[in-house]
C-alpha cells in the first residue's frame, strides 16, 4: 500500500503462479502458492541440514532440535554441546597449524591455484567453463555496482566458439552459479550448446535457477548439490506505472505514436486492453517454449513438466527425485563423468578453463585504465597508481566474481531484458 499513497502503480504478469518475485509489490500479503512453495523449499533444506549436521556432529536430531530453538548459541556452550570441536582466536590456530604441518607461510588459495601448473600435458583436454552472475545480453561484465556480475550471452557464445573449434576438446563441464536472467541471452547459450558433438556436463553450485536451469538443459547429465536452488521453470516481466503521481503533481505527458502498442513499455500510462492481452501473449509463447524445452531435455510429457514449472522452485534433493537433474555431486564429479563419456580414462587429460584467468600485469592494466584513466584531473604518477591499489577492497574485486541474492528470467515486449 506504500506505492499507493504515491501513486505508483506495479504491473506485472507472471507466468505461473510460483513465479512469485514480484509479489512483494503486488499483494499485501503472500498467496497461497508462494507460501506453499516457500515453506516446501525451507522445510527441504533445514532436513538437509539437519541430517548432514546431526550425522556429523554425531547429535541425535531432536536433540539437535533443542539447540536450534535455543539458538543463537554462545560459543562455551557450542562447544560443550560438541557443536564445535575447540575455542581460538585465529593467530592461535594459525599458530597451531604452522606447528603441525611444519610451515613457515600461508597462501591464500585463489593465488596458490592460479600458480598451479599440470603435471603431465596431455593432448586430450576437457574445458571447463565458469558461469556465473546474472544472465544479459552482450559481453561479460564486472558490476561493482552490484557486487556481482554479469554472464554476457555475446561472451559466453564467442568462448563455446573456441571451445568447439578446438579439436583437443573432447568434452565441455559448465559450473552455473545464477538465479536467471534475460530469457532471449539464456535462450542463445542454451541454442549454441545444444549444437555440439562432444559430452556436456553440468555442474550446478548454490543455484541454477530460471535462466540457470535453462541454460543446464543442454547438458548431456545435470549434476546438483542437495541443497542447490533450481528450477523456477516460469517468466515474469512488466513495469512500473507512474501515472497516477504525475496526475498528483501536476505533471502531464503527452505522446505522439504510431501503432496501438507503441506505448506498451512507457512508464507514464498503464497498459490499454490491447497492450496487456499482446504482453500476455508473449509471455505465454514464451513460457511454454521454457517448458516446452525443458521437457524435451528430461525425457518428459510437457504435462509432466507444467506440474514441475509454473515459476517453482526446488532444492537439488527435490529436483533429483522429480527428474529436474540426474545426480547429486559436485564439480568433481562433473569433470570424471566428462571424461567417462568421452573415453579419457581417469587421468589421461588436461583441464583448460574459461573464461581464461587474466594475469597480474593484465589486472593492474585494466584496473588502471578503469579507475586512474577515467580522473582526467589526475596525473598517471607512480604515486597515484599505487594509491589507487592500496584501495584493497576494489582491487580485490577486479578479479572475484561474486553471486547476487536475486534474479529472473524476464522478458519485456520491445526488448528482451
Amino acid at each position: 500500500k506504500t506505492l499507493d499513497k504515491y501513486g505508483i502503480k506495479p504491473r506485472f504478469i507472471a507466468r505461473k503462479e510460483y513465479k512469485d518475485a514480484m509479489n512483494s509489490f503486488m499483494y499485501d500479503d503472500m498467496t497461497e502458492a508462494q507460501r506453499t512453495s516457500t515453506t516446501a523449499l525451507a522445510n527441504g533444506l533445514f532436513n538437509q541440514l539437519i541430517g548432514d549436521i546431526s550425522k556429523a556432529r554425531k547429535i541425535s536430531k531432536d536433540k539437535f532440535m533443542e539447540y536450534v530453538n535455543n539458538a543463537p548459541i554462545l560459543a562455551n556452550d557450542a562447544f560443550k554441546a560438541g557443536l564445535v570441536d575447540d575455542l581460538k582466536y585465529q593467530h592461535e590456530l594459525e599458530k597451531e597449524l604452522i606447528k603441525e604441518f611444519s610451515t613457515k607461510d600461508f597462501v591464500y588459495l585463489d593465488e596458490y591455484s592460479r600458480d598451479l601448473k599440470p603435471a603431465h600435458k596431455f593432448k586430450s583436454k576437457i574445458a571447463f567453463l565458469k558461469l556465473e552472475g546474472v544472465i544479459s545480453s552482450g559481453d561479460n561484465l564486472f558490476a561493482p555496482q552490484l557486487d556481482g556480475a554479469i554472464i554476457g550471452s555475446q561472451s559466453v557464445i564467442e568462448m563455446l566458439d573456441e571451445i568447439a573449434d578446438n579439436k583437443d576438446v573432447k568434452a565441455l563441464v559448465i559450473r552455473i552459479n545464477s538465479p536467471g536472467g534475460s530469457f532471449g541471452a539464456a535462450d542463445a547459450i542454451w541454442h549454441r550448446l545444444k549444437q555440439f558433438n562432444i559430452p556436456v556436463i553440468i555442474s550446478m553450485g548454490d543455484y541454477a535457477a530460471s535462466g540457470g536451469y535453462y541454460i543446464a538443459m543442454a547438458g548431456n547429465k545435470i549434476y546438483a548439490d542437495n541443497n542447490t536452488i533450481t528450477g523456477s521453470i516460469g517468466v515474469f516481466s512488466g513495469k512500473i506505472v507512474f501515472e497516477e503521481m504525475w496526475e498528483k503533481l501536476g505533471v502531464k505527458w503527452e505522446t505522439i505514436k504510431i501503432g496501438d502498442n507503441a506505448d506498451i513499455t512507457s512508464l507514464n500510462k498503464d497498459f490499454s486492453k490491447k497492450s496487456e492481452a499482446k504482453f500476455t501473449q508473449i509471455l505465454d509463447s514464451v513460457y511454454n517454449t521454457f517448458v516446452t524445452n525443458a521437457a524435451n531435455s528430461r525425457n518428459m510429457s510437457v504435462d509432466q513438466m507444467e506440474a514441475l514449472a509454473k515459476g517453482r522452485v526446488w532444492t537439488g534433493t527435490m529436483a533429483v527425485n522429480n527428474g529436474l537433474i540426474d545426480a547429486i555431486g559436485g564439480v568433481n564429479d562433473a569433470i570424471a563423468e566428462a571424461a567417462k563419456q568421452a573415453k579419457l580414462g581417469t587421468i589421461n587429460y588436461n583441464l583448460i578453463t574459461y573464461p581464461r584467468e587474466k594475469s597480474k600485469a593484465e589486472l593492474i592494466r585494466e584496473f588502471i585504465e578503469k579507475n586512474a584513466l577515467s580522473n582526467a584531473g589526475e596525473q598517471l604518477s607512480t604515486k597515484y597508481i599505487q594509491k589507487q591499489l592500496q584501495n584493497s577492497s576494489v582491487f580485490r574485486k577486479i578479479n572475484t566474481i561474486y553471486n547476487l541474492p536475486h534474479g529472473e528470467l524476464t522478458i519485456t515486449p520491445m526488448q528482451i531484458n
